[in-house]
């Protein structure tokens, strides 16, 4: 309701309920100061969820390519393991024949 209101109308309805003239004057410039600065307005709102989506999608891209390199990471390591298994199997066979 507030943010349909201007201070105009705000001032004259404090006025009309015997408030006096300089303090419904007063809260009216409050009420419209916060209004202007300290809600959030729909474009706010959605320029606020736009941004969120994309450091999502930047998060997201991220992420996915940490999970790229660590399966790469991975993959070398088993496959150094299992050559070393090998070998050591191998000579193991060698040894005991």
């Amino acid at each position: 309701m507030l943010l349909s209101m201007d201070s105009l109308t705000i001032y004259r309805r404090l006025k009309s309920s015997k408030m006096p003239e300089k303090a419904a004057k007063e809260v009216a410039d409050i009420l419209t100061s916060i209004r202007d600065n300290e809600l959030a307005t729909k474009p706010d709102l959605e320029t606020a969820r736009q941004a969120l989506k994309n450091d999502v999608e930047i998060v997201k891209a991220q992420l996915q390519t940490e999970i790229e390199k660590s399966k790469n990471a991975l993959i070398m390591w088993i496959a150094g393991l299992m050559a070393a298994q090998t070998a050591a199997t191998v000579t193991l066979i060698k040894l005991l024949r």
